[in-house]
Parts: C-alpha cells; structure tokens; sequence
C-alpha cells in the first residue's frame, strides 16, 4: 500500500469535518507511528458528541473570548460521559480564560469527576461557575472527589449540583 504521511494528513484533515467515522485501518501503509495516532485520536474524538469536536479548536487556542462553555445541550444522540470528560479535560490544560463550564444533564461518573477535579485543582483553573446537575452517576463517592478539588480552587463560586445521586456523606464532604 502506497498511502504514506501526505494521504494520511488530507485523512486528518477530513476527520475534522466528517463526523461519522469512528475507525481507520492505516496498518500496513507508509503513515508514520505519531500521524497514525493523530489519526486514531480523530476517529475516538469522533466517537464522542459533537459539542466537544466542535469546541476543541477555541480550546487549543486558548481563545481568551471563549469563556463560557456549555455542554448541557447535545447536537446529537452521544452525551458526554467519562471518555468524553477526559478528553475536554485535557484540552482544558492551562486554559485560565474559561470561567463557566456546564455539564449537565450529562452521564459521567467517577473517572469523569476525578479527570474534572484535576483540572479545577489546579491554580490557573479560573471556572467560577460548574453545573454538573441531572448527572445520576454523580454520587457520594464523586462527591468526595469534587469536595477536595473545590477545597484546592480559589475562583469557584456556584457548583449545581442538582438532581444527582449524592446523599447525606456526600453533602458532608462538599459542606466540610
């Protein structure tokens, strides 16, 4: 097979437009190791909603006007859940320009909270506002987690915390 790196970028590029491709095989090929993992990182962001592909390039940036990022409303049927949370969270590394971010309504559980945590642990984390409401794999365990990241934040003011699975330990470790 002939298909070398100069094919594999035009793939690449595509891959940002066409969101229904969710695997390449590119053994075989004359693709180097690092564009065939651009290419299979493509195809798993393709796997997540449309709302993430989307605002990945104003995240990479770091587009000081992108401030507001809300991902409780889906373009499609994929929700975001610890897959999705991951991969925003890394995008999110060292983007002090957002300062809300709501993941309502979504389905992430521990792995997505603790990934979340540990962006908004850090000091450059400027969120003052977090909706992680109508998320029911949000529980007493995910609140631990999240009570110790708030602990650690010094801009957030408003986390919704609503209709989730948190109980009386969890509201403890939050209020603590």
């Amino acid at each position: 097979n002939c298909l070398g790196d100069a094919s594999g970028e035009v793939f690449l590029d595509s891959l940002s437009r066409v969101h229904s491709l969710t695997s390449l095989n590119v053994h075989r090929t004359r693709i180097t190791p690092a564009l065939e993992n651009s290419l299979h990182v493509a195809c798993a962001v393709n796997l997540q909603p449309l709302t993430l592909k989307l605002c990945l390039p104003y995240l990479r940036d770091k587009n000081p006007s992108f401030t507001d990022l809300d991902l409780s409303v889906e373009l499609g049927p994929r929700r975001y859940n610890d897959a999705a949370v991951a991969i925003l969270c890394f995008e999110l590394q060292g983007n002090e320009h957002i300062l809300s971010l709501n993941l309502s309504k979504n389905a992430f559980g521990r792995d997505g909270i603790e990934r979340l945590c540990d962006v908004i642990s850090k000091p450059w984390c400027n969120i003052q506002k977090l909706g992680l409401a109508d998320n029911m794999l949000i529980g007493d365990d995910e609140a631990e987690v999240l009570a110790q990241a708030i602990a650690e934040n010094k801009s957030l003011k408003f986390v919704d915390l609503e209709r989730t699975k948190i109980n009386s330990r969890g509201i403890k470790a939050l209020i603590a």
